[in-house]
């Protein structure tokens, strides 16, 4: 892991344009594909922009950025000016990508245990209800979390929840106790919840009984494409699938302004490419009904023209910058 102090800074001009920017910053937008004086290419860092600017108002938000050598955590303040947004970055912090099952939101639906949720403040909120899984009085809503459960190290003395509160990141493996008799001994998994704007909303999780173990009579799955399976793609997949086909699209009916005929088709073809993944996605979720005794494999007929198309389309801008002639089949073929 890699930190980059003191402080970065960074221009934007009220049209997205990086106008300046320190090295690291302007490396960033580089690999994200632009440069100074193009738009800001750095998805997060424009979402801060374009809120500042429209709020007026300075705007602090942490966020995490991908680049080449893997996720960049850091904390953004924008303060809008007469003509420009003023960027400040600190706590710069380079590390390798997060693996896809850290995901937060996959802990809170591990079976089993209790679900609990508490605010910024770490006052507990309302969750529904887990009677069958609790033996002892829920934390009432309002109440402080430690006043409920009392924290303790792990066998390296490390502290994942509090870690994971301080960064703002998912944590797992969590000790603790109940506060007042001290038992049964927990183990508490957890991830954060952010508002539309960045702004962190508290945390939700599980708490399970210290060494609970499934039942030796449930029944076990031997498909790989459980229902949680399902979740996830719907988490990892689908959503990011979905705003993928949403900018593509608006890209592709120039909503921001007028762009090159070939880029806009470009565009058109991201969307559509977006969607055939969607339907993949889709299909995979199915799978587990392999498992059902009444599964019968029906035959489809594929569009192999459709499919060259398609993927001519998807091509051709590097084609052309290559002088290739990609010839797709005609409309009606």
């Amino acid at each position: 892991m890699e930190s980059q102090s003191p402080c970065l800074r960074a221009t934007i001009g009220v049209d997205g344009r990086l106008l300046s920017a320190d090295e690291p910053l302007l490396r960033l937008q580089k690999e994200a594909g632009g440069d100074l004086n193009t738009p800001l290419a750095v998805p997060q860092l424009a979402a801060i922009a374009r809120l500042a600017t429209r709020l007026g108002i300075t705007i602090s938000r942490p966020i995490v950025a991908a680049c080449q050598r893997g996720d960049i955590d850091m904390w953004v303040r924008a303060r809008p000016g007469e003509n420009a947004v003023h960027f400040a970055v600190i706590d710069w912090t380079e590390r390798p990508a997060r693996l896809v099952e850290d995901d937060g939101a996959e802990l809170a639906e591990m079976a089993g245990g209790f679900a609990w949720e508490i605010d910024p403040q770490l006052r507990f909120r309302p969750v529904a209800d887990d009677a069958d899984m609790v033996t002892h009085e829920r934390p009432a809503p309002g109440s402080q979390f430690g006043a409920y459960f009392i924290l303790r190290p792990d066998g390296e003395g490390a502290m994942p929840m509090l870690e994971g509160l301080a960064r703002r990141r998912a944590f797992r493996g969590q000790h603790a106790l109940l506060a007042g008799d001290g038992a049964p001994a927990h183990i508490l998994s957890g991830f954060p919840l952010f508002d539309l704007d960045g702004g962190l909303m508290g945390f939700r999780g599980k708490a399970m009984p210290d060494g609970m173990a499934p039942p030796s009579d449930a029944p076990q799955s031997t498909s790989p494409f459980s229902v949680e399976f399902g979740r996830r793609l719907d988490r990892s997949l689908r959503q990011p699938l979905g705003r993928i086909i949403a900018n593509a699209d608006s890209i592709n009916a120039q909503l921001e302004g007028p762009l090159r005929p070939d880029y806009a088709g470009y565009a058109g073809d991201i969307a559509a490419a977006g969607r055939h993944l969607l339907a993949l996605v889709d299909d995979l979720a199915d799978l587990q009904a392999i498992d059902r005794p009444d599964f019968a494999v029906a035959a489809e007929a594929v569009d192999l023209a459709d499919i060259a198309r398609r993927a001519a389309g998807l091509l051709n801008v590097k084609a052309a910058d290559r002088h290739i002639r990609l010839t797709a089949p005609d409309a009606g073929e």
